[in-house]
């Protein structure tokens, strides 16, 4: 009789495990939007936790916010993005306090610079900035060297989801990895675009479109197919929580073959193709 009710009391346990291990799998987190400047409201939603437990949400290990989890074991719940989040990968974390339940996903803070002085009024202010200041702008270096084929004179960079995007008076438009081409310091553009003649306005980027102006009196929209699948795999960074992604056929032309994530290849809206994905930043 008792080796009995040790056996079933063994595998009342076991089986008690397994469910607990295969509900914690089950549980999910998501935000959404899961990239934008600091003070971002974002909704943070999960699936899989205990019903009726409280969840903690926690942004780079300090308390954001707590939800509870319906009778479902969901819940959705709005978090704002501290002002003092810097540019890059951030965690948020959420922890169901009866179950011990944690799961987590990424937030990417981006300060975008999308035209000549930020804003139509030209102040040249990021209101978003809280990085560089007057006290240690003077101790910036420089990071990297961007290859073109000739000087840049009074275009301006714009800087849009980890893109940079800058003319020169070889009468092209180019686009850098705004993180670099570590280990190297001299990098190679992602793509570039010639125009009739030579560059000295400053690119702006609204809508997923980058227009440029020409000394040949034209200006330019960066559009057409490698340009539009460009930009919905740019869309992308905020499903993958990257900051920077970048296809199979630009990683070899740009000789970054080594470098970056391999992530699932994806399905492009108008492309009969799968596209072969990297994450950079």
């Amino acid at each position: 009789m008792i080796r009995y009710f040790t056996s079933v009391s063994v595998l009342v346990l076991m089986l008690a495990v397994a469910a607990s291990a295969n509900f914690a799998f089950a549980a999910t987190v998501s935000i959404s939007p899961a990239a934008g400047p600091p003070t971002t409201n974002v909704t943070v939603s999960g699936s899989g936790f205990t019903a009726g437990e409280k969840v903690s949400l926690a942004f780079d290990a300090s308390t954001a916010a707590s939800a509870t989890a319906d009778a479902a074991g969901n819940f959705s719940h709005s978090v704002l993005i501290p002002k003092s989040a810097h540019p890059g990968a951030h965690n948020l974390q959420a922890t169901g306090q009866r179950s011990g339940i944690t799961k987590s996903a990424t937030f990417s803070v981006q300060t975008n610079w999308p035209a000549f002085k930020n804003q139509p009024t030209r102040v040249g202010v990021n209101p978003s900035e809280n990085t560089i200041n007057k006290s240690n702008a003077k101790f910036l270096v420089q990071a990297w060297i961007g290859i073109m084929g000739d000087l840049v004179d009074f275009s301006s960079p714009a800087v849009v989801n980890g893109v940079v995007y800058i003319g020169s008076f070889d009468g092209r438009l180019y686009a850098f990895n705004a993180d670099g081409c570590a280990p190297s310091t001299t990098c190679q553009p992602l793509w570039s675009g010639a125009t009739g003649n030579d560059i000295t306005s400053s690119p702006a980027v609204a809508n997923g479109v980058v227009y440029i102006g020409s000394a040949d009196r034209k200006e330019y929209t960066v559009i057409g197919d490698v340009v539009n699948v460009a930009f919905r795999i740019e869309a992308l960074n905020k499903e993958f929580g990257s900051k920077l992604l970048i296809s199979e056929r630009v990683r070899q032309q740009a000789g970054l073959n080594g470098a970056g994530e391999r992530l699932p290849p994806v399905a492009i809206r108008g492309r009969s193709e799968v596209v072969e994905l990297f994450r950079l930043a």
